[in-house]
């Protein structure tokens, strides 16, 4: 659930090799709205969980082997919480979920757990009761999973000629290492570095060196979908329907189309850059723009929220059809850092409720990475 905002913003952290996304940035750029609102290497240690019932902490230990469905008072990773990762720590709902000691960077859920990475691009999976290590080279610190299932993607940037790597945490294997449409050497910029865009319905959508593809998992074959499109131009795919940039014949981009395939010129959701689709494809939270972030994608227009006396909303994970969560800013200013909220949106409600008060503080100015990620799959600071 990736876009052009989080991909252009300035980079900030000498701790990350590849720009994450800059808080800072978007804060301020929301300094002028009105409203606003988102082949395995294993670890080879067996231990025992500590687990207790919701509300309390699961440990997550180190496993020699995949770790069997979660049971007993572990959570069920099915069901979409509102989540945030602090430090080596998983807050997902009343549950916390320790992974430590090393901070989580970026992290996405699945439905048998989350995978997440750290500072040296591994990437691990935890279902609650252990962490195993199921890849590496991932330079972005970069994750893409659908909004339900147990595939996750990331690029492995240590090979010769990027990979795509697709990985399935329910059985321990690994789907697909393909370096299809790349090659040797690194991009020209990081704009140009290849990157799982989407994971829907089966198919993984591939921005690689030479074009947009789309991936068959069950298959293993590759559709060239569109030669020569840069990375950032499709920004999601859900429910088989694409969310896409329209550019004017200069190259100037006019809005967003969403359409089962590339091509359609209707913009739905107009003048914004980024942002994400529901599991359905039916609705579209915006990361950038003005007055109003969530569009209905039949291009009936904007919905507009009641925030809850935010004056800004950045950052979303959709947890069904009709919610999606977000953190909410009461202010925008350097001089008062009013602690962030967690808020919960609901399309249907047109509004939001804070679910978390003061989950994190208002972000450094320091150029350090914050302290706290969401489950979008991306790195971001200050």
């Amino acid at each position: 659930m990736t876009g052009l905002l989080k991909d252009t913003l300035t980079e900030r952290a000498a701790a990350v090799t590849e720009p994450p996304l800059d808080l800072d940035a978007i804060i301020h750029t929301g300094n002028t709205r009105i409203r606003r609102r988102r082949t395995t290497t294993v670890v080879a240690v067996v231990a025992a969980s500590a687990l207790v019932l919701a509300g309390g902490v699961v440990t997550a230990k180190n496993l020699a082997d995949p770790a069997p469905a979660p049971a007993g008072g572990v959570p069920t990773f099915k069901e979409r919480r509102p989540t945030f990762a602090t430090g080596g720590q998983i807050h997902f709902g009343a549950d916390v979920i320790k992974v430590g000691p090393d901070r989580i960077n970026s992290f996405v859920q699945t439905d048998a757990g989350f995978v997440f990475t750290i500072g040296d691009g591994t990437v691990y999976f935890t279902d609650g009761r252990g962490n195993l290590k199921i890849g590496s080279g991932n330079k972005r610190q970069e994750l893409t999973a659908d909004d339900d299932g147990t595939v996750v993607g990331w690029v492995d940037a240590s090979a010769p000629v990027r990979q795509f790597v697709l990985y399935e945490v329910a059985t321990g294997e690994e789907l697909a290492r393909t370096p299809t449409g790349n090659t040797a050497g690194a991009p020209p910029n990081a704009d140009r570095e290849p990157r799982i865009i989407a994971i829907d319905n089966n198919h993984a959508y591939l921005a690689a060196l030479d074009g947009l593809h789309r991936w068959d998992i069950a298959k293993s074959t590759d559709t060239m979908l569109k030669a020569g499109l840069r990375p950032n131009a499709l920004l999601d795919v859900a429910n088989d329907r694409l969310a896409y940039l329209v550019d004017e014949p200069g190259g100037s981009t006019t809005g967003i189309a969403v359409a089962p395939k590339l091509g359609s010129t209707k913009v739905v959701v107009d003048g914004e850059t980024d942002g994400n689709l529901s599991p359905d494809g039916k609705h579209f939270f915006a990361e950038s723009g003005n007055e109003t972030y969530l569009y209905a994608t039949d291009g009936s227009g904007e919905i507009k929220l009641n925030s809850a006396g935010h004056g800004l909303l950045i950052l979303s994970t959709w947890l069904d059809n009709d919610r999606f969560t977000t953190v909410g800013m009461k202010t925008m200013d350097d001089e008062n850092k009013t602690p962030l909220d967690l808020m919960t949106c609901s399309v249907k409600a047109a509004s939001c409720t804070v679910t978390v008060p003061r989950f994190a503080p208002y972000p450094p100015d320091d150029g350090s990475l914050i302290g706290w990620q969401l489950p979008i799959g991306k790195a971001f600071t200050n």
